[in-house]
């Protein structure tokens, strides 16, 4: 659908008559270009948005146009175009009308796709802006980047012109035209028409005279200006082209150059407004205008259909007749915020059926301008989802009864290892060996720190991930807790605000379980009091780092925390490879042990083999706040 024709010219009296009764009749429709096939964007000097429409937010996979607005275009342009779309702006912003130019674009999903675009400085609200028109190209790559080749010689000519360009020699002999001219005149390949035809072979009966005496005059120097000639095409086509000529040197000889525009569509403008009264008219949405009174102006067959409505019935009443009672109030608003802004809105809505029922309804309004871009009526397109809201609903109420159901699994279970953490209490009581009795309780600490995972993911709003840091801190004072002898240990954490996945957490407590219960019960021998710092991050590459250290007694040279030579160091290692992490263990200066864990949530992989560290990054001073 054409949305506007934008051409340098002067007023001719005749064909400016035309223009308006065209213009007054077409605006009526100008908000359909929120559904144009093309995106349409309206740039700012700098490559600001000013305008986008549904189209160009489609493209980008955004949910509305007022998304792009005042966004930059550069931020939807791949880097190998980034340098093609300064240049061809700035050529745009000097005056040049842009010829369809081809570039790699970015949506905002980060999907990679071509567009053609078309710009030409206009001026919008007062000020220059640029007129962008783009679609997606991406299955035409490959047969554009060929039409680029051959047309290299005349690259920069052809992709700054939205017009045909055309050399003739005084005879009328083509010497030279680009691909949009041969278009024009119905020929596909150029090098069909230089040096083999002439101007005047497509020049209809009733334009010679006019063509003979503006070519006549351009030989003297005189430009012809904006002149209308009817054309045949080589496919028997009539066609109107709007012209311009003037004397050039070509290859060192006098010429003529004219530049064509096919004005066919605007000479056909009122079978265009019939066909698009009839897409109205046929649409299965319903499409309804009103004027700024609230008025129905028009109601079409889909407003019939789902409203219960005649158009006869309905035009000329308020509109407040198919708006629930209680809507009314919200109704207004938006449509004086869109009389105030001239911005299109897109929102659900209620509406009344002529019978009473209230119908759930997926409303776009949008501003009707006219020619000074005062809004004259405001129309809006309605589709029926009430059968799709009802469907979500039921959709929900599934999905809130399987989570509920998924909860008490996690309830359970949290249940269960405690009921089997507190039989191998009970067992360890009745055990009088201490040591068989420290067995049991590092099994019931092991079994604790997965039960927490549960208990974690019963309360979480998120059924599959938990907040690591409220995790981590929680275990550790638990754990400490069942250490009675621990009360003179100082506990300090420094948790970033992360939330990782089951598997994940439950290894990475049975880590910390492993190395806070190894520190508690031998770091600290011989000793009143102590202190264990507990961190866990993520650094700039996007992986977890846990840090345990104390300010123990440190390891035993006879212990190899890279063979695993104890069984509670031989657990961390086994539990590490299972989140596919690396370590190091290193001594702290001044005394104590410093483990570094690195993993990566989900299916990430982290730094592989030991992270080598220096002196001053793996030992800073234990965290001192809580």
């Amino acid at each position: 659908m054409i949305i506007a024709t934008i051409a340098q010219g002067q007023d001719i009296t005749e064909q400016k008559a035309i223009e308006e009764d065209l213009r007054a009749s077409e605006e009526k429709y100008r908000a359909l270009v929120e559904h144009s096939l093309e995106g349409i964007l309206i740039l700012d000097m700098q490559g600001t948005i000013l305008f986008a429409n549904h189209a160009a937010a489609q493209l980008s996979e955004l949910e509305h146009s007022s998304k792009l607005i005042g966004r930059k275009v550069q931020e939807f342009i791949a880097p190998e175009s980034q340098m093609a779309v300064v240049s061809d702006f700035n050529e745009v912003a000097h005056g040049h009308d842009a010829f369809p130019a081809t570039y790699n674009a970015i949506a905002a999903s980060g999907r990679a796709y071509v567009i053609e675009s078309i710009g030409k400085v206009i001026s919008y609200d007062g000020s220059p802006a640029i007129l962008l028109s783009i679609r997606d190209r991406t299955r035409e790559k490959q047969a554009a980047m060929a039409l680029r080749e051959s047309e290299e010689k005349f690259r920069a000519l052809v992709e700054h012109s939205l017009d045909g360009i055309l050399i003739a020699d005084f005879s009328g002999d083509i010497l030279y035209l680009n691909r949009s001219a041969a278009r024009i005149v119905g020929v596909i390949d150029p090098k069909d028409l230089v040096g083999k035809r002439s101007v005047m072979d497509f020049v209809a009966p009733d334009s010679r005279e006019d063509v003979i005496r503006d070519l006549q005059n351009v030989t003297r120097g005189i430009d012809s200006y904006l002149v209308n000639y009817h054309l045949i095409t080589d496919a028997d086509m009539s066609i109107w082209v709007e012209s311009i000529g003037r004397r050039i040197t070509f290859d060192g000889k006098p010429a003529i150059l004219v530049s064509i525009h096919d004005i066919t569509e605007r000479k056909a403008a009122e079978r265009t407004q019939i066909c698009l009264a009839s897409i109205v008219k046929s649409s299965y949405d319903a499409i309804i205008s009103l004027d700024l009174d609230t008025r129905v102006i028009t109601w079409n067959r889909g407003a019939e259909e789902i409203l219960g409505w005649k158009a006869g019935e309905i035009i000329g009443r308020q509109y407040s007749v198919v708006i629930p009672l209680e809507d009314q109030p919200i109704f207004e608003d938006y449509f004086n915020e869109m009389i105030a802004t001239k911005t299109p809105q897109v929102r659900e809505v209620n509406r009344l059926h002529r019978s009473g029922r209230k119908l759930r309804m997926s409303a776009t309004t949008s501003p009707i301008l006219d020619q000074n871009g005062t809004i004259i009526a405001i129309s809006g397109i309605l589709r029926d989802i009430t059968r799709e809201k009802e469907m979500m609903q039921k959709i929900q109420e599934n999905l809130y009864e399987k989570e509920t159901l998924l909860r008490e699994i996690h309830h359970r279970v949290k249940n269960n290892m405690q009921v089997v953490s507190s039989l191998l209490h009970l067992q360890a009581l009745t055990i009088g060996d201490e040591r068989f009795m420290g067995a049991f309780q590092e099994s019931e600490n092991r079994i604790a720190s997965m039960a927490l995972v549960h208990e974690h993911l019963y309360q979480s709003e998120n059924l599959a991930r938990i907040n690591a840091a409220e995790y981590v801190r929680k275990l550790s004072l638990e754990i400490t807790h069942s250490y009675s002898s621990s009360g003179n240990i100082t506990m300090t954490h420094r948790l970033d605000d992360l939330t990782i996945d089951i598997d994940t957490a439950t290894y990475c407590g049975l880590i910390v379980n492993e190395l806070l219960s190894n520190a508690l019960k031998h770091a600290f021998n011989g000793r009143e009091e102590g202190r264990i710092g507990i961190s866990l991050e993520k650094d700039e590459e996007g992986s977890i780092i846990l840090t345990f250290e104390d300010d123990g007694i440190g390891m035993p040279e006879t212990i190899d925390p890279q063979t695993g030579s104890t069984l509670g160091v031989e657990l961390i290692r086994t539990f590490i490879r299972q989140i596919k992490g690396s370590y190091s263990c290193s001594p702290r200066p001044g005394g104590g042990t410093r483990w570094q864990i690195w993993f990566r949530n989900e299916d990430d992989t982290g730094p592989e083999g030991q992270k080598s560290l220096t002196e001053d990054d793996t030992n800073p001073p234990p965290p001192s706040s809580a």
